[in-house]
């Protein structure tokens, strides 16, 4: 059974422990290693949940729905070494609701792990219809203070992005990007997408240092934008 934080609800305690993901609940994943202090690493996790699979109650003028989310890293050997469970009251009006059964809801996670190979198991409950969601997710977390030259993951994100509402904004991110860090990997023609990364080098001596940005179309392969 999986290994998660107390107060974790029955419903998705269960989908946890199943060994399959379940999709009653969709939602897309997204996570990125950044180096912190030490030998650990700051995990970036981003959990985008289907607005349309939310099941709001409308009370009083508002749309109610409470969404449930953990997150659980095990390493190599099925131990757990990181975990975070998160609980959110949506309370909306009429505007906001249709904007997120339009687009869906953010939710951000932050996880401190050593260097090493992780599989992480996401799941996610709402709780005016009971459906769950899980997914899993593998990572490998560099270890950045033996590397020469390391580079974090990447984080992307979208003029359009903040259209999907974003319950617990990353304060450091949100001041980089502008916006908020997208799990989606698909875009119209119109948006203007922004990548972040950060390059940790431990050499003291002055040098340049050449970056380069090449995106390619998943769908055939075409190479769409190249910066040097």
């Amino acid at each position: 059974e999986a290994d998660v934080k107390s107060g974790t609800s029955p419903a998705l305690r269960a989908a946890l422990s199943k060994p399959v993901p379940i999709g009653d609940l969709p939602f897309r994943v997204y996570a990125a290693p950044f180096r912190a202090a030490g030998s650990h690493s700051s995990v970036l996790v981003s959990v985008e949940i289907d607005g349309a699979s939310l099941r709001f109650q409308e009370r009083e003028g508002r749309f109610n729905e409470r969404v449930e989310v953990s997150i659980i890293a095990a390493d190599e050997r099925a131990r757990v070494q990181g975990e975070d469970r998160q609980e959110f009251d949506l309370r909306l009006q009429p505007d906001t609701y249709q904007r997120v059964r339009q687009t869906g809801v953010r939710l951000l996670s932050r996880l401190t792990l050593r260097p090493g190979r992780y599989h992480i198991q996401v799941g996610a409950h709402e709780t005016s219809a009971g459906a769950t969601g899980t997914v899993a997710y593998d990572l490998e977390v560099p270890d950045y203070q033996r590397l020469p030259f390391g580079l974090s993951g990447l984080v992307l994100a979208s003029s359009s992005g903040d259209a999907l509402v974003t319950a617990n904004p990353d304060p450091l991110l949100k001041e980089t990007l502008g916006g908020s860090p997208a799990a989606t990997r698909r875009f119209t023609t119109t948006e203007t997408l922004t990548v972040y990364a950060e390059a940790y080098d431990t050499s003291r001596q002055a040098h340049a240092i050449p970056f380069g940005t090449t995106v390619h179309n998943a769908m055939d392969g075409r190479k769409v934008f190249e910066s040097t």
